[in-house]
């Protein structure tokens, strides 16, 4: 089972197995004996899968259906757990818009049980948007939320393949980022054609800014 996962995982994300293996820093063969189910990884090994693909180790293991939401047996828990609040972030707002990242003193506050960040909760970094498009809806479906760490603002705080939001002239944008020398392409994963690679070079890099790296996706049910 965890291994015909991982295998639909990483063709969804239209990735060779030794793409993969260099992400996690394995071998390719590891890979292929992960997904002919020859070996299982440890759970160090499963946390880093599971964070990479967005989605729990339940997921991972066949034990949940759904990706990107976190289940908990007694809603008590989720009810009389600690809040703390954040920034809910514009994901579409005019150019030129007086909206400040650093300072937050326009963004309308929402506030989240400590349970549902886990490692997360309460750090000031941390932003709240609601997806409102299709362009990454193999990883993110629209109507999810999405946390943002917007201490992960550099290139050298990211990992190839991380989903980052990014925004430009028109507005904001979620998408992965995979990182080379000469440029930055920031690429959709989605059911629908249309959409395209952005290509970040030298000659256009002044016209984005990231914000921050998605590190957290939670579904809106009443959206599917």
């Amino acid at each position: 089972m965890f291994g015909t996962i991982l295998k639909n995982l990483r063709i969804d994300h239209e990735l060779t197995q030794k793409e993969f293996a260099d992400i996690l820093k394995i071998t390719k063969s590891a890979v292929s004996n992960y997904e002919a189910g020859r070996r299982k990884p440890d759970y160090e090994m499963l946390e880093q899968i599971a964070d990479f693909f967005n989605v729990d180790i339940a997921y991972l293991m066949g034990k949940q259906k759904k990706k990107h939401i976190e289940i908990y047996d007694n809603m008590q828990t989720i009810k009389s757990s600690p809040c703390c609040t954040y920034d809910q972030l514009p994901l579409s707002v005019a150019a030129g818009s007086p909206w400040d990242y650093e300072s937050g003193d326009k963004f309308d506050k929402i506030e989240i049980p400590d349970v549902l960040l886990g490692k997360y909760a309460g750090k000031k970094t941390i932003g709240v948007a609601k997806v409102n498009g299709e362009s990454m809806n193999k990883d993110i479906p629209n109507g999810s939320w999405i946390i943002i760490d917007r201490a992960k603002n550099e290139l050298n705080m990211l990992k190839n393949r991380d989903i980052v939001l990014v925004r430009d002239s028109a507005g904001y944008t979620v998408k992965r980022i995979i990182i080379s020398h000469n440029e930055v392409i920031l690429k959709p994963n989605s059911t629908f054609d249309e959409f395209r690679d952005i290509v970040v070079n030298e000659t256009n890099k002044h016209d984005y800014r990231l914000v921050g790296k998605v590190v957290k996706a939670l579904i809106d049910f009443d959206e599917q």
